[in-house]
């Protein structure tokens, strides 16, 4: 989803990857699936630059 909204209009999809941040008080099951996605769309190569930056400070 984020992929779409970030092809269309990048400062949306930024707004959206801030939910990310609270990926860390998620329970561990939910915590590692959470983590693989946010990988997963980082390493995606047409990723606007907000939203990688968002996204990479969820990972930290």
């Amino acid at each position: 989803m984020i992929l779409k909204i970030d092809e269309k209009n990048p400062q949306v999809a930024a707004r959206l990857c801030a939910a990310f941040n609270f990926v860390k008080k998620f329970p561990p099951a939910q915590k590692e699936k959470a983590l693989h996605e946010i990988k997963r769309i980082v390493n995606h190569e047409k990723l606007s630059k907000n939203s990688r930056e968002l996204l990479q400070s969820a990972l930290v």
